[in-house]
């Protein structure tokens, strides 16, 4: 007879074995983990990072809460891992997490308990020193930024040129340098040429170093601070192999100096028109040909350029040039051109002006001045471009008795001369009819000509831009000045009207209110003008207070009001691509 065997001779048994192996299981959470803190190293310079482990045997409440850190330290990088290992039937549990933190401030600092629920790690501490104090003891930290300008106390609009170095003595990479900012919004900044990098000896120490040169122009007077330049970067760890650039390494953060500029205003010995600041300035001139023999109602092309260092070519003047009477002229879009050196900015305005003649006889022009303050010697200057006679000839195919023979100057080095007009040759003694119909002729032609090309030039004239307030972003900075107008706010419309600018004429966008003005009409220009007048006055304190915006309100809405107008009465057969007369 066969008896059946129970799986256990007794029911209470297989119950005891059943709630042992449960809580084998289950001791790993009903135990408190341990957390163990690692800091390395425990001493750092303030921009300096260390690494912060945590490592946590067995099983944690909860998720850490990194929060309580964030007060002396900035999380820059956290990683985690976890394992899990059975010894002799034993299962453990390890979760590691690794931060990297860089310390706000410098002091012996706490390192908080952190909770990880209900389970806490220990606190701990750590030294950080100030960079500054390890170059007073004689040894210069790894990696530095030094940012230095000149001149520090610049004129309003007055380039001033800005260094920028990063120094470093060991290997990086993840590397990153912030651009110079001013919060103020009153600097145009502009990155001159590529970086440079070269070798160098500071306090017996070699260093890399990478150069950036930069040029400011500041756009209000007082003073206007720059915000600390930052270096962010990782160090490349060693391996025995040498430097492991994907190994890792410790962040570390450098800043400059804070660079404050104390900006003067135009000062009051200046009396042009135009604020023109610069470290040089000059005019230069020359035809369109090498020797021209000018005839009546034949056009030819006078070339007149302005260089400045120190200057954004578009604040550069238009060049006035007076005429006598019995000459026409024609003008072209003036050619604006700047290159970044590492002596600054040099900006070109070259003007291309078409002359004709209409009557024989000596054509002299007057001479061209511009006034402008040289930043070198800190004294108002003139630009002088010399006065030029020429000889105008008959028409081509009349005859004279008595022609002009006085020479030409103005071909190459010009010569000073006096402010006239065209002196008429003597009338010949005896008349032949035959050489006055072919003039006769000739005039007819050269009317029909100079009909034609006034039409096209009239027509040119008459093409004026589409309404400047139709883009959205256009409209936003007219409410702006509109607003700012009405709450006679004159730095809020500085702002406004140069944001303006920039959309409104983009190709060439002004920096400054006066360079804005130039490509506006009178009674715009002339409130702008006034404007820029009060910015940069010397009591501009006072002149601010008891600024009224009506009036360039007005002017603005007449200005938009006329550009409105005027894009109606573009002539519907105009050809766009059709240049004024230039036939130099």
């Amino acid at each position: 007879m066969n008896n059946t065997q129970p799986a256990f001779p007794n029911p209470l048994m297989g119950i005891l074995c059943a709630l042992t192996l449960t809580l084998a299981l289950l001791s790993p959470r009903l135990q408190a983990a341990q957390i163990n803190v690692e800091v390395l190293p425990d001493q750092v310079t303030l921009n300096e990072s260390f690494q912060l482990k945590y490592t946590a045997i067995g099983s944690v409440d909860d998720d850490p809460d990194f929060s309580a850190l964030d007060q002396d330290f900035e999380i820059t990088n956290r990683q985690s891992s976890s394992s899990i290992s059975i010894v002799n039937g034993e299962m453990s549990r390890t979760k590691t997490w690794t931060l990297q933190l860089m310390p706000r401030r410098k002091g012996n600092l706490v390192i908080p308990p952190v909770s990880f629920g209900k389970d806490i790690s220990p606190a701990r501490a750590i030294a950080v020193t100030d960079a500054r104090q390890q170059q007073s003891s004689g040894r210069d930290p790894d990696i530095f930024v030094t940012a230095e300008v000149e001149p520090k106390n610049p004129y309003v609009q007055q380039q001033a040129l800005l260094t920028v170095k990063l120094y470093r003595a060991v290997n990086i990479n993840s590397a990153s340098l912030s651009e110079p900012a001013a919060p103020s919004g009153d600097l145009v900044i502009e990155k001159l040429g590529e970086d440079r990098s070269y070798p160098a000896n500071r306090s017996g120490r070699s260093y890399m170093v990478i150069e950036r040169n930069y040029a400011l122009l500041p756009q209000a007077s007082g003073a206007i601070e720059l915000d600390p330049i930052q270096f962010d970067g990782q160090v490349v760890s060693r391996s025995r192999f040498g430097f492991d650039p994907f190994g890792g390494g410790r962040r570390v953060r450098a800043l400059s100096d804070p660079v404050t500029l104390n900006v003067r205003p135009v000062p009051a010995s200046f009396s042009g028109d135009l604020w023109l600041p610069a470290a040089n300035l000059s005019l230069s001139a020359h035809w369109s040909e090498p020797q021209p023999e000018l005839h009546v109602g034949e056009p030819v092309t006078r070339v007149i350029r302005i260089t400045a260092e120190g200057l954004a070519a578009s604040q550069l003047p238009e060049i006035e040039l007076p005429l006598p009477a019995g000459v026409r002229s024609y003008r072209d879009q003036p050619i604006l051109t700047a290159r970044s050196e590492l002596g600054g900015i040099v900006a070109e305005r070259e003007e291309k002006i078409a002359l004709i003649p209409e009557t024989p006889g000596v054509l002299r022009l007057p001479a061209i001045q511009i006034p402008w303050w040289n930043t070198q010697t800190d004294r108002p200057e003139v630009a002088t471009l010399p006065a030029v006679e020429i000889a105008i000839l008959p028409a081509a195919g009349s005859t004279a008795q008595n022609p002009i023979t006085a020479p030409i100057a103005g071909s190459g080095s010009e010569q000073i001369a006096t402010v006239g007009t065209v002196t008429p040759p003597v009338a010949p003694a005896t008349i032949n009819r035959l050489p006055w119909l072919i003039c006769g002729l000739l005039a007819l032609g050269w009317l029909g000509s100079w009909w034609f090309w006034r039409n096209r030039y009239r027509q040119a004239l008459d093409y004026r831009p589409a309404d400047s307030t139709a883009s959205p972003s256009l409209k936003g900075t007219v409410r702006q000045l509109k607003q700012a107008c009405k709450q006679h706010d004159p730095r809020a419309a500085s702002q406004a009207l140069l944001a303006w600018g920039k959309l409104a004429f983009a190709d060439q966008p002004p920096p400054s209110l006066e360079s804005l003005a130039l490509k506006l009409d009178a009674p715009l220009a002339e409130q702008v003008n006034s404007l820029a007048r009060i910015l940069y006055a010397p009591d501009s304190d006072s002149a601010t207070s008891s600024w009224n915006g009506d009036a360039l309100a007005n002017a603005f809405k007449q200005h938009t009001t006329l550009s409105k107008g005027s894009t109606t009465s573009r002539p519907p057969d105009r050809d766009p691509d059709l240049a004024p007369l230039n036939p130099g």
